[in-house]
């Protein structure tokens, strides 16, 4: 154990999303294909309901999620952690028949300066042996309607804590969220002082993550593109799905592309768009752009008609970013998605270019995962499109006798420890890298850990704020939002990295046997090929594989036929298919303690639902070779 900490203390393993499905096609196979595109990856949308049989059929109460990724039998499937939810409703007393009860405490403390407290206290009693986190209802002492910067806040008889973000309900007179399992005494504050701004960047016709909103003070909607042409193109009543959310926050119109020439007419469409679309003001992400007059005349003419202008610049170009300021209302430099090359420039961005007043430079951050592949450049991939290419089984057998063994693999992980799931400590994520057709790709995944160390960077670096780019409710995005809010509110961030074990690969077979494997996240113990015994029944049997990042685990399953001999020797391809998009529940997760910062207390995750996305398409690619070498940990809470 890292730092000489104990391994924490897992809660129930992960249930599965009961699938089960025939599958007619006899002979071997190769391992699923998959295909990413360059889409902004902030869409989603909801799936079938996969029908459970055999023996998961009476797991009723359990989330029924598929992906269909293959007609031979491959699927994507979800799983989630137990959760206890109570309900704490102001009023009197309330308990719980889970060993959970609340009630109001009189003894509400005098508010800090920068807090305001919107509920009453309540003391809440956890019986020892509960695990995961308390989905918690909490009435306000007035009804709202601005839920900016509320968050659930413990007290220790000394010093406010935050401990959780919250939504605000339908009505306004109540907030839900998560707090972890344990007796505390808790109330909804609003921090009025905030150490750091956030904005949310979202496509034409998306609606902001409501797990996000609250810390935000500004979205963005990119809706306006420059043709080949250079001319403005806007998507019509593009930011309406926003505004109806944002409330008192201001919605801009996002402009992107190529400028042609000296621009033409574009300043003047901008401006035209801006006030078509009801919009606050414009975030621009203009190439082509010679010196600063193009923004200067953008600038006063949207003063003009009482909007304003934030200029975006990547962090790798050559804008006069001091001459900027002092034209725009506000700086965004786009962070590389590579995230080594993040960390080694971020810091010492702002004083190169020459900045000393920050308070209205943000960075850009992406929620979405990375990847690069040989001499290409780095591009961005949803975190479950990289799991799912982690998760890929690799299994070429001609025939299964009745309880005979078959050695499986996984296609990609494996052989060195960069070839596994790991903690990168150069990138501050975890990743892995494989081989494809004698190319070698890596994939380093976003979550709620790698942002918070990417928040870090950037106050470190000296930025005044944050703009979260994929910030679309729905998706296949990763819930980033907490430690977002600790930035934005405190100003610091809980650094932390997942828990050792979860990074190691599982599998599991409802018949038959998986030979030697330890229990499922238990240890750090190379799984990367095992060896499934067949029943000693002649059928068609599911086994499955399940990796994750720490935060989401995502499997697929392959259907195995005992006693039946394929026509065919050689595996043939699975067919790239057009999968439904799912909700994905997140597990409830054990993250442990870097080395770097002060020890914090455990967090727990609450499963939140994140969509699916669709794995879309390109290179084949051929299994990387297996071996042993597991990722480092496991550490203490």
């Amino acid at each position: 154990p890292a730092r000489g900490l104990p391994n924490p203390i897992r809660p129930d393993p992960p249930l599965f999303a009961p699938v089960v499905f025939d599958d007619d096609d006899d002979g071997p196979r190769r391992p699923f294909r998959p295909r990413f595109g360059g889409g902004d990856g902030g869409g989603g949308g909801e799936g079938g309901r996969g029908p459970g049989r055999g023996r998961y059929e009476s797991d009723a109460g359990l989330l029924r999620v598929l992906v269909l990724i293959g007609v031979l039998g491959i699927v994507i499937l979800a799983l989630v952690l137990p959760f206890s939810p109570i309900s704490v409703v102001g009023g009197g007393d309330e308990e719980s028949p889970n060993g959970i009860s609340a009630h109001v405490s009189d003894n509400m403390p005098a508010m800090p300066e920068g807090l305001v407290a919107l509920s009453k206290l309540y003391e809440i009693d956890v019986q020892e042996g509960i695990t995961g986190p308390l989905s918690v209802e909490v009435q306000l002492t007035e009804n709202s309607t601005d839920s900016s910067n509320l968050a659930y806040y413990a007290w220790d008889g000394s010093t406010w804590t935050r401990v959780g973000s919250v939504q605000l309900a339908a009505g306004g007179g109540s907030v839900t969220g998560s707090i972890p399992a344990q007796s505390a005494s808790i109330a909804v504050l609003r921090r009025t002082a905030l150490a750091h701004s956030m904005a949310m960047i979202v496509g034409p016709n998306e609606t902001p993550d409501p797990d996000g909103l609250s810390a935000a003070s500004l979205i963005v909607v990119t809706a306006g593109t420059l043709d080949e042409g250079g001319a403005l193109q806007v998507e019509s009543a593009a930011l309406r799905s926003a505004q109806q959310v944002a409330g008192d926050r201001p919605v801009y119109l996002g402009v992107s592309g190529t400028v042609q020439g000296d621009g033409g007419s574009l300043v003047d469409d901008i401006v035209a768009a801006a006030e078509g679309q009801d919009a606050g003001g414009v975030y621009v992400e203009l190439q082509g752009v010679s010196g600063t007059q193009l923004y200067t005349t953008l600038a006063e003419q949207l003063h003009a008609a009482q909007r304003q202008l934030i200029v975006g610049v990547p962090a790798g170009g050559d804008d006069d970013w001091s001459g900027i300021l002092g034209i725009a209302d506000g700086l965004w430099v786009q962070a590389p998605l590579n995230p080594t090359e993040y960390y080694a420039t971020v810091e010492s961005l702002l004083s190169e270019h020459g900045v000393s007043d920050t308070s209205k430079v943000s960075i850009v951050l992406d929620r979405r995962s990375a990847i690069v592949t040989g001499d290409q450049p780095v591009a961005p991939i949803t975190l479950i499109e990289g799991l799912t290419i982690a998760s890929s089984v690799d299994f070429n057998v001609d025939a299964i006798g009745a309880g005979s063994p078959v050695t499986l693999r996984t296609a990609y992980l494996g052989g060195s420890a960069d070839g596994q799931l790991h903690w990168d400590d150069a990138a501050e994520a975890v990743s892995f890298t494989y081989t494809a057709d004698g190319t070698e790709s890596t994939i380093w995944f976003q979550n709620q850990y790698s942002f918070g160390f990417a928040l870090q960077a950037a106050a470190r670096g000296g930025f005044g704020g944050v703009a979260v780019r994929t910030a679309a409710a729905g998706g296949s995005q990763p819930n980033v939002w907490e430690p977002v809010a600790q930035f934005v509110e405190e100003g610091t961030v809980s650094l932390l990295r997942p828990y050792g074990p979860y990074l190691t690969p599982c599998w599991e077979a409802p018949d038959g046997a998986i030979e030697g494997q330890p229990e499922c996240w238990t240890t750090e113990t190379d799984t990367t090929a095992v060896v499934w015994r067949a029943p000693d029944e002649q059928g068609a049997y599911t086994v499955r594989l399940v990796v994750s990042e720490g935060t989401t685990f995502v499997g697929q399953e392959v259907v195995l036929r005992v006693g039946e001999t394929p026509d065919n020797a050689e595996p043939t391809e699975t067919p790239t298919p057009e999968p439904t998009e799912t909700a994905t529940p997140e597990p409830t997760e054990e993250p442990t303690d870097t080395p770097t910062p002060e020890p914090t207390e455990e967090p727990t995750e609450t499963a939140t639902p994140t969509a699916t996305a669709t794995p879309t398409a390109t290179a084949t690619q051929t299994p990387a070779p297996t071996s042993t070498a597991g990722p480092p940990g496991p550490g203490g809470n």
